[in-house]
Parts: C-alpha cells; sequence; structure tokens
C-alpha cells in the first residue's frame, strides 16, 4: 500500500511538471503581445491582411482576395471569433462598420484566442505524449519546442497563418509521436493525420513536405491511400476559398515556381544559384538550434546506412524526417524568409530525443538526468534571450509609434488628415484600413465606401506610387488644399529607403512649394515631431492658393461635330475625338446632344496633351446619367505603366446626372511625354456621358 502511494505520489508529482511549461509560454506570449502593441503601429502586413478577410468570412463573402498562402484555416477560425465578438461588444452597429471603427479590438481578440489554442495545445502535448509514453522527459522536452526559435514566439504572438500553423504541427507531433511508438490504432491514426493534415495544407503550403511522413509510418498500402484521398477531400473542404478561384491560384503556384524572387517576382528561371548558397548560408547560421539539429540527424543517417545490419522503424523515421528537412531548407533556400521553416524546425525537439536513443549506449558513463535537466534549462534561456533581444530591438520605435498615435488620437481625430504612410506601418490607424480594405477584392467599393462615410476627411499620399487619394479616389494635392482653411499633415518618417530626416525635408518642400513665389500662402507648423513620425498643421490662405496656378479651361459639349465627323468642335485647339460616331439626342445635361456609351461602344471622346509642364495640375470633369458607377475618366501615357489613372469620383448631382471628377499633377514621368485623356464604360448596362471638360492650371 505504501509503494502504491509512492507510486501515485510521483506520478502526481511528475504530471505537474507538464503544467510549467504551458504557464511560462503563457507568461512570454502575453508578453510578447503586450509588447508589439497595435498592430496598425508595426506591420499591417500580414495581420490587417488576415483579419478583413475574416472579417469578410464572417460577413458571408467566400470570394476573398488574399489565398496565396493558403491561410484559410486561420481565416475560418478567425471568422468564428471575429463574429463572437462583434455579437459579445457592439452589435448595434454592422460587423463591417465595427471592424472599420475598431479594428485592433478585433485583432487583439483573435490574439488572445490563438494564443489560448497554442497554450492548451502544449498542455495536451505533454499530458497526452506522457499518458501513452510515461515518459516524462519526452513529454516535457517536445513542449519546449517554442523556446528553440525566436521564430516561433514572436510568430505565435500574431494573426498570422504561421501562428497557426504552430499550432497545427503541436498536434501533427502528438500523432507522430504515439503512432511511431505503436500507441493507436492505425485506423484512428488514418483519420486524425488527415485532419491535421488538411488544416496544414490549408494553413500554409509549407507543410507540404510533411503530408508524406505518416505514410512510412502506417503499416499497408490500403491506410497510405485512405490517408492521403481523406487528406485531399478534407483540405479543398477547408480551403473552399482557394477552390473557388483555382485559377488564380495556379498561376501564384506557378509564379513562384518559375520565378526566383519571392511571391512569383523575380527573373524567370527556376532558381538563383548564387543567392540560393545565401540563403542557405544564412539559415544555417541564423537557425543555429535548427542547423545544429539538421546536421546531427543527416551525419546519424549516413553513418547508419552504411552499416550492414537490419534498418529498424526508428531508422526509417529518422531517414525521411531528414528528407524533408532537406526538402524544406531546398525550397526556403530558392525563396527565402525564415518562417517557411516552422513546419521542419517544430519537429526538432523530437528529433533530438529520437537521437538521444540512438546514441543512448555511448552515454552510459554520463548523468542522465543532469543533461536532461541542463538541455531543459539551455532551452527555456535560449529562447527569452532570443524573444528579449528581438523585442530590444524594436522597442524605440513602437515608443515613437505609440507616442505619435495617441497624439492624432487626441488632437486630430475627425479633423482633416492628409496621411503619408510607410508601406509596413503608421501611426494613423486609417492607413492600416486603408490597406486591408484593399485586400477584399471584389468587396472593395463595400469598404471604400463606408469609411468614406466614417473618415471623410481622410487623405493619403503614396510615395511608391506617387500619387494622392481620398480612400479609393485618386485626387490631387491641389483638390485637397483648396478644400480647408487648414488641414493636418501626419508622415511616417521611415517609409522609404532615404533617412528619417531626408524624407521628413521632402514632405515639407510639397507645401514650402506653395510660397516659392514670395507670398505665404501656407503656413507650416510642426505640431509634433519623434524619431520616425511627424505632424505639420497647415494653414492655408484660400486667395491666395487660387491664383497660385494660370488656369486654362477646355471644353466638349457634344453639341457640333467638326466637318470631318472625327472630331468635335470645341473651344480651343484641342480635338476630342469622336469615333464610333456614338452621339446620341435621347438624352442631355446640357444643349441637345450627349454620348451613348454601353457594352458595345465603350470609348468616350478622347483627348491628347501634349504640353505637359512639371507642376501643372489637372481637373478633369463629366456629366453622366446611368444606373451604375461604372463610367470612368482614365488619364494614362502610351505606356500605361509609367502612369495610368482612374476616377469615378462622384462630386456633385444635378437633374438626374452625376458629375464625375478626375485631378492629379503632372509628376517627372509625365513631362514632355503625351498625355491621353478619355471617357471609359465599362458596366454591364449603359451610360449618356455629357459635358466633356479639362482644366489645365500652370505655374505662371
Amino acid at each position: 500500500m505504501l509503494k502504491f502511494n509512492i507510486m501515485k505520489q510521483k506520478m502526481f508529482s511528475t504530471k505537474g511538471l507538464l503544467y510549467i511549461i504551458p504557464i511560462l509560454l503563457l507568461f512570454t506570449l502575453s508578453y510578447n503581445i503586450k509588447e508589439i502593441n497595435l498592430a496598425s503601429i508595426g506591420t499591417v502586413d500580414p495581420e490587417y491582411t488576415h483579419i478583413i478577410s475574416s472579417v469578410n468570412l464572417a460577413n458571408g463573402q467566400y470570394e476573398i482576395l488574399s489565398i496565396e498562402n493558403p491561410a484559410s484555416s486561420l481565416y475560418l477560425f478567425s471568422a468564428v471569433v471575429v463574429k463572437a465578438t462583434h455579437l459579445l461588444t457592439n452589435h448595434s452597429i454592422t460587423l463591417t462598420d465595427d471592424f472599420l471603427l475598431h479594428s485592433e479590438k478585433y485583432i487583439l481578440a483573435v490574439r488572445i484566442s490563438l494564443l489560448i489554442l497554442t497554450i492548451i495545445s502544449i498542455l495536451f502535448l505533454g499530458l497526452i505524449v506522457y499518458k501513452y509514453t510515461g515518459n516524462w522527459y519526452l513529454s516535457v522536452l517536445l513542449q519546449l519546442v517554442p523556446f528553440t526559435s525566436i521564430e516561433f514566439l514572436n510568430s505565435s504572438a500574431y494573426v498570422c497563418a504561421e501562428n497557426f500553423l504552430i499550432i497545427v504541427m503541436i498536434w501533427y507531433t502528438i500523432l507522430l509521436v504515439i503512432l511511431s511508438k505503436e500507441l493507436i490504432s492505425e485506423y484512428k491514426a488514418v483519420v486524425y493525420f488527415a485532419i491535421i493534415a488538411a488544416l496544414g495544407i490549408a494553413t500554409k503550403l509549407t507543410f507540404l513536405p510533411l503530408l508524406f511522413l505518416p505514410l512510412i509510418l502506417f503499416s499497408k498500402n490500403k491506410y497510405r491511400i485512405y490517408y492521403l484521398i481523406l487528406t485531399g477531400v478534407l483540405a479543398m473542404l477547408i480551403a473552399f476559398p482557394v477552390v473557388m478561384q483555382y485559377h488564380r491560384f495556379y498561376d501564384w503556384i506557378k509564379g513562384i515556381a518559375l520565378h526566383t524572387g519571392q511571391y512569383g517576382k523575380g527573373e524567370s528561371k527556376i532558381i538563383d544559384v548564387n543567392m540560393f548558397f545565401i540563403n542557405l548560408k544564412s539559415i544555417m547560421i541564423n537557425k543555429i538550434f535548427f542547423s545544429i539539429t539538421y546536421l546531427l540527424l543527416l551525419i546519424t543517417v549516413l553513418i547508419h546506412t552504411f552499416i550492414k545490419e537490419k534498418k529498424d522503424k526508428n531508422f526509417i523515421l529518422l531517414l525521411t524526417i531528414a528528407i524533408v528537412f532537406t526538402i524544406q531548407i531546398v525550397l526556403t533556400s530558392k525563396h527565402f524568409a525564415f518562417r517557411y521553416l516552422i513546419p521542419s524546425m517544430m519537429l526538432t525537439t523530437f528529433v533530438i530525443y529520437e537521437l538521444g536513443i540512438v546514441y543512448k549506449s555511448y552515454l552510459k558513463s554520463i548523468n542522465l538526468k543532469i543533461i536532461k535537466i541542463a538541455s531543459i534549462l539551455f532551452i527555456i534561456i535560449f529562447g527569452l534571450i532570443g524573444l528579449n533581444l528581438h523585442n530590444n530591438k524594436n522597442k524605440e520605435h513602437t515608443a515613437s509609434r505609440m507616442s505619435t498615435y495617441s497624439f492624432i488620437k487626441e488632437n486630430i481625430a475627425g479633423k482633416p488628415m492628409l496621411v503619408i504612410p510607410n508601406y509596413f506601418g503608421a501611426s494613423a490607424i486609417e492607413y492600416s484600413l486603408y490597406f486591408s480594405a484593399i485586400w477584399t477584392g471584389k468587396y472593395r467599393d463595400i469598404y471604400y465606401e463606408r469609411l468614406n462615410k466614417l473618415y471623410p476627411n481622410t487623405y493619403f499620399y503614396i510615395p511608391w506610387d506617387n500619387k494622392y487619394y481620398k480612400w479609393n479616389s485618386s485626387t490631387s494635392l491641389m483638390d485637397i488644399l483648396k478644400k480647408y482653411e487648414f488641414i493636418y499633415v501626419y508622415g511616417a518618417l521611415d517609409a522609404t529607403d532615404a533617412n528619417e530626416e531626408d524624407f521628413n525635408k521632402e514632405i515639407k518642400n510639397k507645401f514650402s512649394f506653395f510660397n516659392s513665389n514670395g507670398d505665404k500662402t501656407i503656413e507650416i507648423n510642426e505640431m509634433f515631431k519623434s524619431k520616425y513620425d511627424v505632424v505639420y498643421k497647415l494653414t492655408i490662405n484660400q486667395n491666395k492658393l487660387l491664383n497660385f496656378f494660370h488656369y486654362e479651361t477646355i471644353k466638349c459639349d457634344m453639341e457640333t461635330v467638326a466637318s470631318d465627323s472625327n472630331y468635335f468642335e470645341t473651344n480651343s485647339n484641342y480635338k476630342f475625338s469622336n469615333d464610333n460616331n456614338i452621339r446620341s439626342s435621347s438624352a442631355a445635361f446640357s444643349g441637345k446632344y450627349s454620348q451613348y456609351l454601353d457594352k458595345t461602344h465603350p470609348w468616350g471622346s478622347k483627348v491628347k496633351i501634349n504640353n505637359v509642364k512639371s507642376g501643372n495640375n489637372y481637373e478633369v470633369t463629366l456629366w453622366k446619367k446611368s444606373t451604375d458607377k461604372n463610367c470612368l475618366l482614365v488619364a494614362t501615357l502610351e505606356d500605361a505603366n509609367e502612369f495610368y489613372i482612374t476616377s469615378n469620383t462622384i462630386c456633385q448631382v444635378k437633374n438626374g446626372w452625376e458629375q464625375v471628377k478626375l485631378t492629379f499633377e503632372a509628376n517627372d514621368k509625365l513631362v514632355g511625354k503625351e498625355l491621353l485623356i478619355y471617357i471609359w464604360y465599362n458596366g454591364e448596362s449603359s451610360a449618356f456621358v455629357d459635358d466633356f471638360q479639362i482644366t489645365i492650371g500652370s505655374i505662371p
């Protein structure tokens, strides 16, 4: 009886060990989430891309744009969290509006939900493995895998496909252990592995090499066939947004396979040998824990390959894992990012244990208990030090962004603001919404329409496009400035390769330009400044601003056709085309005639502008009558890749007609080239268009 009580007490104390790592991980990841703070100030890609895709699914909008990862498992999970968060916190308004007003609330909810799922999975990993094997060291060692790489600890704090893949790999490891030790029936293993493998494939394509590892563990071909078929069916069900757009997905896969750069970019060849070896070296140097494990595994497999004895199941397993690791390293070296190695890195502690069994006979003279304890402590310290160094590197940037975010929220909310962002993030949350709405695909107009209503005085200058926008509508700096007596300008100073102060000068010079004639047209006051952000308040003298340019207006009212019938007569020397003789007397905004456009005749009048000068300001307007929003004004160069801009922005409505406006400025790409401005109807119905007008503002 006493012996039984001692054994029971020992088992209880051993089981208690299995709760320590999950608790430590809980505190570690909670601290990490607190350190990275708002998603918008750090990197809007991928968190905002993923969260808005989840909002789409929660709204029943299944044809989402972001399917490359494919991240479908993450989106389905996050959609449930998003829906629940909306119902519990603010169901009085629509989910879309609540997300656009409180996006960080939803990101935090999904972050915390993923954290909880990770901790539960790690706990079950220890408990299940211990239940089946009775081996406390193996159980704890497997629980420690998140501490073996900063990639795990960092990814587990974000809403990203890698975070969900880590959770999938935890359960994959559980199944791998109990099946390799023959502790579960193969019928059950087939079903469990198929579910986990389907989730893995639907989360990240980097999981694919792991798909084949269970095949060597099954004893019969029928199990292997059942597993592959069931995995394929489940993967297609989970990744249904991909299946619905399989043509796009196929093109993306083909692009990354046949190009050297990430995301299907780079040279049109399968591999860049020089870059491959640079990436391989980076993996070996930076992922030291994984690299050592891989090299030991490789050496062990090679040695035992040449030993003339029967190869046991353990050797076959290690050989297969070595092949999987090699495939993943090769693929990652082709398209480089450390996160692509996560599926293989998640098996490092399992491999270390299996290697320990191989070399156990050589370690008899060593105190194994000390080695076990030392290895556990080493992994924990290794992970915590790496995470601390990583967070310290980003602390200054986060502090700068948060102070600016607070200033904007307290002083500028609701006021006119021009945002000049950094691609990855900005202190103005409006940019995160602008960026994420781009990733809503066919639902983009729904989001931008709501954003225009919720944030009506917000504008963007996108440095890498050199274009101004009012949400999705193209505009110009002049068009923005003449609407307000004052406007705030926020600049994320790390937006370009230039240093912060150089970019700050570029921003300031955009507005100082209007004072270059000696008059103080715009008063520029610096309201806030930190290392990575700046906020200016512009006070605008509207009279001086309007007198800054000399204006020339050219107009085509569709009333009189020139003698050769190819052009309309106008008030200038500019020629407005009359192609296909589409003039109509059925409706007109002014006079008797307009042009009638439909699917058969989508192109309205066009005009060529030759005398394009630097700094010229163009305002193009058109009156249209239609049942949809598909009548656009277009300005482009012959090479549309150099310059192409469109607008269907309605600026006023009169007598059932709507005025469409397009404004832009002549940048360096336009100077000295032939600019083409035309009308385009790309809808399924029809439109009448009239009074096509262009106002050119040039500097006297």
